[in-house]
């Protein structure tokens, strides 16, 4: 019995290479490229191996986070997969141990000053020491050519000091051997590091005997895009549509695909990254310095009891089976037609598309790639959609999808076949995303045939009221009414759809039948026959409230409540009374503020009277006379005060009354 299929989540092993077996290399080869309209790609290896085996990949730098992410194995022989690669900084990490940096190895006379105090040997001149130092000097150029630097190797030998131009010598040895294993260690990981936007993983295979192993890994990929042709009958002529479906594809994965197996997939995948190919440090709590007889509590972050916490989880919902291929044949006898450009494959989350060849692209590669070949039911209508175009219809094609599988999103080129046979060139119109059995309308073109005027109108009026502790209720019915008045011109007749605007609150009451929705509009159907002119109304209507306080209502709004005919009898007679107390409250105070604004006036002129009188002479007879006035006037400001106490009584009295009656209303 062979061993189960493991698919397992890499470990990442951080031991060192030297401590495993040396593994058996294998080649992989790349089997097949998922796309997806969401972003990314899932590329596929299959490699023959026997034994432990080790699988060498290059891969761009940048995509070695969503490697370390994605990466699966699928390995009869079972057992974890391990993974190694360089880090993220390996030209750093090599010269860590060594004592020089990489800018040591910029000229020789960097690395010789670099290594101070090593043991050299020139072999030309048999000199032998410690590398005192490196000195630059300037020599002339003759015929003034200017000057040269050169440098003076220095070296401390057991009996004194030697020097020597560097440049003029054939060679320098060192003594040390770990130096040169360090030295020749450190040109390795240059020469590694000369392609530093990609990185080699190796990942090691558990020992199994020979079989064949697959692995993948889901990285950045361009978005493939849908791409249509429809081809319509002529006219009005019936049947359905011959639709071809393309897809452009990009090979950007920085190697060439060889006999590739191709999918498609068109979706909206909840996508991240991470940055797993770098090293992260957290920060360590800083702990106090423990002192006898002192605590340091931990904060409270509060409690949930129990039972409460076990009421939060929930068990998660069982996975959906996916649903099997589906070959969707075109729609002529089974046996002649030529075989579909690719399977579909309808799930919960997307469409997948698998092309019926194997593909073949270089590197940077663009690719037009068939996946979909066969008629779809469409019929011709006039879209009318006002903010599109005020006064003509749209010529527009009603989809519907009894296919597999969804449609992508897309253009779409439409032609019309001619009697010929050939095809002309009508329109291009946009494709949402189809799912099966769902209809979609494709606009193409302005319908010059149809012209539809359109007016507007508004109304509103009470449907019923009800009062209650002086407050009146009212509700009412507005109405928006929308008129299209539709001519045809001589020829064939058309469906028009009308698209009406939906609003927050409103409802449609006319026309009746049944009638579209969509999220924004109502769409209604009308076959217009040819040359005639026709008239639809729209009607949408929403419910309003209306709070009157009736204390505050002046006479004319009253009586304007007791005249409405969509009131119950009781009310309207109630708001009659309400008016006639309203009328005498009304009258009451314009008496009351008369007399008050009399008083005031004769104030007023009590004030100049007084002024005159102190003007004139004492005992003249314009004394006497200005006194006279004085005490007439008191006279009559004493009656006007009466009058008017007994006037404001009087409509006090009658806004009692009034407040009194609609305290107590209640209907």
């Amino acid at each position: 019995m062979p061993k189960a299929v493991i698919r397992a989540v890499l470990l990442l092993v951080v031991a060192s290479p030297a401590l495993a077996a040396e593994p058996v290399l294998a080649e992989p080869v790349l089997d097949r490229v998922t796309l997806s309209s969401g972003g990314v790609g899932q590329f596929e290896f299959t490699a023959d191996v026997e034994g432990a085996a080790t699988l060498p990949l290059a891969v761009p730098l940048d995509q070695v986070d969503d490697l370390l992410k994605s990466l699966r194995v699928d390995d009869p022989a079972g057992g974890l997969p391990s993974l190694r690669l360089p880090g993220r900084e390996p030209l750093t990490e090599s010269f860590r141990p060594l004592p020089f940096g990489p800018a040591a190895f910029n000229s020789p006379e960097a690395l010789l000053g670099a290594l101070i105090g090593e043991a050299v040997r020139v072999p030309a001149t048999g000199i032998a020491g410690h590398i005192l130092a490196v000195t630059p000097f300037d020599t002339a150029l003759p015929d003034n050519g200017g000057t040269l630097t050169r440098h003076r190797l220095t070296i401390a030998t057991d009996t004194g000091i030697a020097t020597a131009v560097l440049q003029d010598m054939p060679g320098v040895e060192f003594e040390s051997e770990p130096l040169r294993r360090q030295i020749a260690s450190a040109l390795t990981a240059i020469a590694a590091q000369r392609v530093q936007d990609r990185r080699t993983v190796q990942l090691s295979l558990s020992d199994g005997g020979r079989r064949s192993v697959r692995f993948g890994y889901v990285v950045p990929a361009p978005v493939w895009k849908a791409s249509y042709r429809l081809t319509i009958p002529d006219g009005d002529a019936p049947g359905p549509a011959a639709l071809q479906g393309f897809a452009v594809v990009e090979n950007l994965s920085g190697q060439d695909w060889r006999n590739v197996e191709v999918l498609l997939t068109s979706g909206q995948p909840v996508l991240y990254h991470q940055p797993l190919y770098e090293a992260v440090f957290t920060t360590r709590p800083e702990a106090p310095v423990e002192v006898p007889n002192r605590t340091t509590p931990p904060l409270d972050a509060g409690a949930v009891p129990l039972q409460a916490a076990q009421q939060l989880a929930s068990p998660p919902s069982p996975p959906m089976a996916p649903a099997p291929f589906v070959r969707r044949l075109q729609e002529t006898d089974a046996a002649s037609a030529p075989p579909p450009p690719s399977e579909t494959r309808q799930s919960m989350a997307q469409v997948e598309f698998r092309l019926a060849g194997r593909v073949t692209a270089a590197s940077g590669e663009t690719m037009l790639l068939p996946i979909v070949s066969r008629t779809i039911p469409a019929r011709r209508v006039s879209l009318f959609q006002p903010d599109a175009d005020p006064h003509h219809p749209l010529v527009a094609l009603l989809l519907t999808n009894d296919g597999a599988g969804a449609l992508p999103p897309g253009l779409v080129t439409l032609f019309e076949r001619r009697a010929d046979g050939s095809a002309r060139f009508i329109g291009d119109a946009r494709l949402p995303v189809v799912q099966p059995g769902a209809e979609r309308l494709l606009s193409f073109a302005a319908d010059l045939a149809i012209s539809i005027d359109t007016s507007q109108g508004a109304d509103s009026h009470v449907t019923s009221g009800r009062a209650a502790s002086g407050v009146l209720e009212l509700l009412r019915r507005e109405r928006a009414t929308t008129t299209y008045r539709i001519t045809t011109q001589a020829g064939p007749g058309r469906t028009v759809l009308i698209e009406q605007p939906r609003r927050d609150g409103w409802s449609l009451v006319e026309p009746s039948g049944p009638i579209g929705l969509t999220p924004t509009q109502y769409r209604i159907t009308r076959a217009i026959p040819p040359g005639v002119t026709e008239t639809v109304e729209v009607v949408l209507e929403r419910p309003r409230s209306e709070r009157i306080v009736l204390a505050d209502a002046g006479t004319p709004r009253l009586l304007a409540m007791a005249e409405e005919g969509r009131l119950a009898p009781e009310l309207r007679a109630a708001m009659t009374r309400a008016a006639g107390l309203r009328t005498e409250l009304d009258r009451r105070s314009a008496a009351a503020r008369g007399l008050t604004d009399r008083r005031a006036a004769l104030v007023a002129d009590q004030d100049r009277v007084r002024k005159n009188l102190a003007a004139v002479p004492a005992n003249s007879e314009l004394q006497r006379r200005f006194l006279g006035q004085l005490q007439q006037q008191e006279t009559q400001l004493a009656t006007l005060q009466a009058q008017s106490d007994a006037a404001q009584r009087a409509a006090d009295d009658a806004d009692a009354a009034l407040k009194d009656y609609l305290a107590t209303l209640t209907l």
